[in-house]
């Protein structure tokens, strides 16, 4: 097997691990950090299964959207632990309620992202979102014996992991089974960068991270970690000068296939997408109806009364501001080349995300330390001082 598909492409979904007659695909971390398949060619009878299964080698159908909406739980608490409007959770609610196989990413003991079965017991921690790389490991398996079982299933997960799962099931009784839900993604950066950045804040404030979470209160951009205490011990948002953040803003340090994802357009190859609803406040979820099994599901859902859906119009939610990537990938960035060499060479993904960036660390640090000082005193000014001064401000525009 001389490849199974182009490397750019490669998502790493282990499709073409699962189905090897031959057992002879493993995903292996290269010297990137990123994880590709490698075949052991001893072993390979080229029976070309991989190459089948493989979603980059197969037409995957695309939907526009039939209707938008701006949509956030009725639920306080659920709105306060999700990444904007806790619909995923309350999607969640109803499959468990409904006795469906759900399926969800999480983080493991190892402080992996991988996939799981969400039940009640861990569909807290399936909640926030996680913006690093997610592996499927088994859970196609497990979804087509749940399905051959003749359950329903919800599985929420990225493009990529979507189009992984359509093409593992395949037979158009199984997928009817399945409502695939995509989430609006910028890029996932790989888990050896995640897993070294970790390392490094626990060396630095001698502490071990037992909770991981990249959004804060009211929808906000937010690292926190945790010890087994429940103490925090470091937080720092997307605009400040923190190695993992600032990388992610800048399009550094993403897998490459996302700087080509052919998911990133207007047309969906799922049931639903979620995402923020960027441009009204915070706390409101993008819910895009793709499909017309999409739109019962929801309809269904609507029955219990858990959900505030305002219908918008299509193109509107298409072309919010701060979710590009409903239009097109994100860019590479002009230093991703640097960030690879300094890594590939010394392994450490702080010296490389520091080269790479350079002044722009500084200028973060610098910004974001306005950010707060702005931020505290706003805090002690009334509403009334808030709107004088915002009407200062239009008079200098």
């Amino acid at each position: 097997m001389e490849k199974i598909c182009e490397k750019k492409e490669c998502t790493a979904c282990g499709i073409c691990s699962l189905v090897c007659p031959a057992h002879c695909i493993k995903l292996k971390e290269e010297k990137t950090g990123a994880i590709y398949p490698e075949v052991d060619k001893e072993k390979c009878i080229n029976c070309q299964k991989c190459v089948k299964y493989c979603p980059n080698n197969n037409e995957m159908l695309f939907s526009y959207p039939i209707k938008a909406y701006a949509a956030w739980s009725k639920d306080t608490l659920i709105r306060s632990f999700a990444a904007s409007g806790g619909i995923a959770s309350e999607l969640y609610q109803y499959a468990i309620k409904n006795n469906w196989y759900a399926v969800g990413a999480l983080f493991s003991k190892e402080k992996h992202v991988c996939f799981y079965e969400v039940n009640k017991n861990n569909i807290e921690s399936i909640r926030n979102s996680k913006y690093v790389f997610s592996e499927l490991l088994d859970i196609p398996e497990k979804i087509k014996a749940a399905v051959k079982k003749g359950k329903n299933v919800l599985f929420i997960g990225l493009p990529c992991q979507n189009a992984a799962l359509k093409s593992f099931l395949r037979e158009p009784q199984m997928l009817q089974r399945v409502i695939f839900v995509d989430l609006v993604c910028h890029g996932v950066p790989s888990q050896a960068y995640f897993r070294d950045y970790i390392d490094t804040i626990e060396k630095r404030y001698r502490r071990k991270a037992e909770e991981i979470t990249f959004r804060g209160a009211h929808s906000s951009y937010l690292i926190s970690i945790k010890d087994k205490e429940k103490k925090e011990f470091y937080k720092k948002d997307i605009n400040s000068n923190d190695i993992y953040y600032a990388a992610f803003a800048e399009n550094l340090n993403f897998r490459e296939n996302c700087y080509c994802c052919k998911y990133a357009k207007k047309e969906r190859i799922t049931d639903l997408t979620l995402g923020d609803y960027s441009g009204l406040e915070k706390e409101i979820s993008l819910v895009l109806i793709n499909t017309r099994k999409g739109n019962e599901f929801l309809d269904n859902i609507k029955k219990d009364n858990k959900l505030q859906l305002v219908e918008k119009p299509v193109q509107e939610a298409l072309l919010a501001p701060g979710n590009k990537q409903l239009r097109e990938p994100s860019s590479r960035n002009p230093n991703r080349d640097i960030f690879l060499q300094v890594y590939i060479y010394t392994s450490d993904y702080k010296k490389a995300v520091k080269k790479a960036m350079g002044k722009q660390l500084f200028l973060r640090q610098v910004a974001g330390g306005y950010s707060q000082c702005i931020g505290w005193v706003s805090s002690k000014l009334n509403p009334c001082q808030k709107k004088k001064i915002k009407q200062i401000f239009r008079l200098i525009k």
